[in-house]
């Protein structure tokens, strides 16, 4: 079964949009585009999360902490997993390992 995605229209957010984002009472999401988010929890850590449907099921793939990963490095992660999940024969472990030697 085909890897679905969470389609919106790209929006036009840039660097200064996240980096001045401040935590709420509940955790909150800063969409981007394709089922990409910042999400920024309570206590103020910001991560970024890619997610998607597989078999049905949703699920959220991790790219790690702003401002560590910055937003073009987060943004570039994301399209190298897209591909790698919509060819349908790599695990999500090797995707989270390919991301992880990436940014180092």
């Amino acid at each position: 079964m085909p890897v679905r995605f969470f389609v919106r229209p790209p929006n036009a957010f840039n660097r200064s949009h996240y980096l001045n984002a401040k935590p709420g009472i509940k955790a909150r999401k800063l969409s981007d585009a394709h089922g990409f988010y910042l999400l920024i929890n309570p206590h103020g850590s910001k991560l970024w999360y890619l997610k998607y449907r597989y078999k049905g099921k949703e699920k959220k793939l991790s790219f790690g902490a702003y401002p560590f990963i910055t937003l073009a490095d987060a943004r570039r992660l994301r399209d190298e997993a897209r591909s790698v999940l919509t060819a349908g024969t790599v695990r999500v472990r090797s995707v989270k390992k390919r991301n992880v030697a990436v940014c180092r």
